[in-house]
């Protein structure tokens, strides 16, 4: 086990953690990967789950299989009304098949909908607390109060950005400590995030530094700092996404030579070229695709001349979409042009 010491987390990873397959003609069935059964099996602690119902589909069909108790984590005055789309709390010490499901891999391509693991879903956290004080605990970050003094609703439990967060507040402690602490005592021993993709197991614990921010926890509000975590998390998973699409629908223009290729030096360039569009006035997620991909492609940011060249002058989205497209279309040409010029 790896153990990264911080001033306010310990972050533990636990590597090459294979998902479960369905088990069939097995005796002894598994009910987690095998390094992970001293995790699960503490007796100090019970385990829970938090899961996003937003995030699967059929996610009622599911609930209806599942045999434990749970609370969800909204005020009973909308609790029914958003039911479909709230986030879920499940006890896990008193549901081994849930448990085993989160692990489970589905085959081919009709996956039952208890086959979980590869939908990267939940959040594990451990507490001597019980349900009901846990719920109470959680509600308050479900709904927050933005500057405006208007609700926002915060969806925390997308188990790849709790990851993000966390890993984010490692260096702001009073706002870190509002999801381990409550008033005078410690409500979460831990919690830990299985990463499909990368077969992590990580585990972020409080360490004693960050109890003493507990009384300096910044007030709970969807502030400056919580929107610039959700835009920066945004902005990550687009970047992640126009690697995808430059290196497997581009790749006849994508010179990777330019990158070495590194996938962390051609994600750095994407993220300034995605920073320069925003500051150059395109607001739609498919014109500043556009426009990164033209800058890959060039070797270079492009800037305001290259937009005002195919007649970029507003940022209505109809019309930043047309023109970027095209500054994109002048730039593959002008490739094109080049590979026929030396006989390619």
């Amino acid at each position: 086990m790896e153990l990264q010491s911080v001033p306010t987390l310990d972050v533990s990873s636990k590597t090459d953690i294979e998902p479960l397959d369905f088990q069939y003609g097995v005796k002894d069935k598994l009910t987690v990967p095998v390094s992970l059964e001293s995790y699960f099996s503490q007796q100090r602690l019970n385990t829970y789950v938090l899961i996003d119902a937003a995030s699967l589909e059929r996610f009622h069909d599911l609930l209806s299989l599942i045999d434990t108790e749970y609370e969800i984590l909204l005020g009973d005055s909308i609790k029914e009304d958003y039911k479909s789309v709230a986030t879920y709390l499940f006890d896990l010490k008193r549901s081994k098949e849930l448990l085993t499901w989160l692990f489970t891999e589905g085959e081919g391509d009709k996956k039952p909908s208890w086959c979980l693991a590869d939908r990267s879903v939940g959040v594990f956290l451990q507490s001597e607390f019980e349900l009901d004080e846990l719920a109470y605990f959680f509600k308050k970050f479900t709904r927050l109060r933005d500057k405006q003094d208007k609700w926002r609703y915060f969806r925390f439990a997308d188990s790849k950005f709790f990851s993000f967060m966390l890993e984010e507040m490692m260096g702001e402690p009073e706002y870190c400590s509002r999801w381990f602490y409550s008033t005078n005592k410690q409500m979460i021993e831990n919690y830990s995030i299985y990463e499909y993709d990368t077969r992590l197991f990580k585990t972020f614990k409080a360490t004693s530094k960050l109890q003493a921010y507990q009384p300096k926890q910044k007030p709970l509000i969807f502030d400056d700092y919580y929107q610039g975590l959700s835009d920066r998390y945004t902005d990550k998973l687009f970047s992640q996404k126009m690697v995808g699409i430059i290196k497997d629908d581009f790749s006849q223009y994508y010179d990777g030579d330019n990158y070495d290729g590194n996938n962390k030096e051609l994600t750095d360039f994407i993220v300034k070229s995605n920073h320069i569009s925003r500051q150059l006035g395109l607001k739609s997620e498919q014109a500043r695709g556009y426009f990164i991909a033209a800058s890959v492609f060039v070797g270079r940011t492009l800037d305001k001349e290259d937009l005002a060249s195919v007649g970029f002058y507003a940022s209505a989205m109809e019309h930043e979409n047309r023109k970027t497209k095209k500054l994109l279309e002048q730039v593959i040409n002008n490739i094109k042009r080049r590979s026929l010029e030396h006989g390619h």
